[in-house]
């Protein structure tokens, strides 16, 4: 535990502040951080408001700039109609002045087509219709020149204004673009003030939660230091009870009776070995393969004392080789068979131990094993087999 409380202080980004000066610090950030944040946020509505007026001065001047646009096309289409009125004048003029020259001196024989005076004179009526249609035509004309000039004047009065207008918005557009310029490097010294001051307040809270678990450790320390010493068990006081003992031995020998292995199968508990004494003899004294099947049934025999008294137990076993007994002693690592091997080969052990495992409804078992299973069994037992270097496709070499 000291040594967690020494890793802890190293941890600590301000060694020399105490808890207390910490807690002080934080406040003071805190207060810090709040007036810069209201701070920020005033200057931030003032620019808001300030970009809101550039973009209603923007909307007019493109408005503005829209209408000069207009205007001038308009006065360029004028000075053409202009030049056509002028143009409809002169011609019209002209019609006038020639209907007067042809009316001069019409009293005698014309000279060139031999018509009389009184015939020309029928002519010269056509002739004078003319000039005074043309004398109408140029009156209107001039009248609509009047009004065109004047139309001119008023447009010229107002683009004036327009191009004024335009003026003064491209000024305050700029006087806008030069305060939004100012107030920005303001407004991001204020924001890294803030960021600034935000990591240090992240590093004083993480040394705050430190140094409050560093003190629930001194505490604990301090707590175990002066409790008292713990009392001393001796192992007999963990011992499971008589009663307990008594049964998981009924049904160990149950289990042996049920599988018809050799002997009377007389089964106590000892408690100096922590295992099983099987007709006198312990199980450790008998050969490998009585040693593995004797395990097995211990496994089993616990997890049906463990159902019957209603004990936890996963419901699972497995089991790794209990059949050893039956292996090839001139194969196998484990060299000969020893007398009670010998003698245990020669019973169906093998055959009883399986059947009784899948007459008894009492778990799951998943065995590990090198035999044959017995043809009346095949249907009740799931059998996957491992075929190691010798697999062909679709054989499993291994687990993997």
């Amino acid at each position: 535990m000291r040594d967690v409380v020494e890793t802890l202080q190293s941890d600590l980004m301000f060694k020399d502040e105490s808890y207390e000066d910490l807690k002080e610090r934080e406040v003071k950030l805190d207060s810090t951080i709040e007036k810069l944040n209201h701070s920020m946020s005033l200057m931030k509505e003032s620019l808001s408001e300030v970009v809101k007026n550039k973009r209603n001065i923007a909307n007019e001047l493109i408005s503005v700039d829209e209408r000069n646009d207009n205007i001038k096309s308009n006065l360029a289409n004028f000075e053409i109609l202009e030049k056509i009125y002028i143009s409809d004048i002169e011609r019209l003029s002209s019609q006038e002045e020639a209907a007067f020259l042809l009316g001069v001196g019409h009293h005698a024989q014309c000279e060139h087509c031999g018509k009389t005076p009184e015939k020309i004179c029928e002519d010269l009526m056509d002739v004078e219709k003319l000039a005074k249609s043309s004398q109408i035509e140029i009156k209107k004309i001039k009248y609509k020149l009047l009004e065109l000039n004047e139309t001119r004047l008023k447009l010229k009065s107002q683009l004036d204004n327009y191009y004024s207008r335009s003026q003064s918005l491209s000024y305050d557009l700029k006087c806008i673009d030069d305060e939004v310029e100012n107030r920005t490097p303001e407004i991001k010294i204020i924001d890294e003030k803030i960021s600034e001051l935000t990591e240090e307040r992240n590093l004083v809270l993480s040394d705050i939660r430190l140094l409050e678990r560093i003190n629930v450790f001194y505490k604990r320390l301090q707590e175990t230091e002066f409790a008292s010493t713990p009392k001393k068990y001796k192992s007999h006081d963990f011992y499971p009870e008589n009663e307990a003992v008594d049964n998981f031995c009924r049904i160990y020998k149950d289990i042996l009776n049920q599988i018809n292995f050799p002997g009377n199968n007389e089964v106590s508990f000892d408690f100096s070995t922590f295992d099983v004494v099987i007709d006198g003899k312990p199980r450790s004294l008998n050969g490998k393969g009585v040693r593995a099947i004797l395990h097995s049934v211990f496994k089993i025999a616990l997890l049906k004392h463990c159902k019957e008294s209603s004990l936890y137990h996963p419901g699972i076993i497995v089991l790794d080789s209990p059949l050893v007994t039956y292996r090839d002693p001139f194969k196998s690592k484990h060299g000969d068979l020893d007398d009670d091997e010998k003698e245990l080969a020669n019973t169906k052990v093998s055959y009883h131990f399986l059947k009784y495992l899948t007459e008894n409804n009492i778990g799951q078992f998943i065995i590990v094993e090198n035999i044959d299973i017995p043809d009346s069994l095949t249907n009740s037992i799931g059998v996957d087999t491992f075929y190691g270097n010798n697999a062909e496709n679709g054989q499993r070499a291994g687990l993997l």
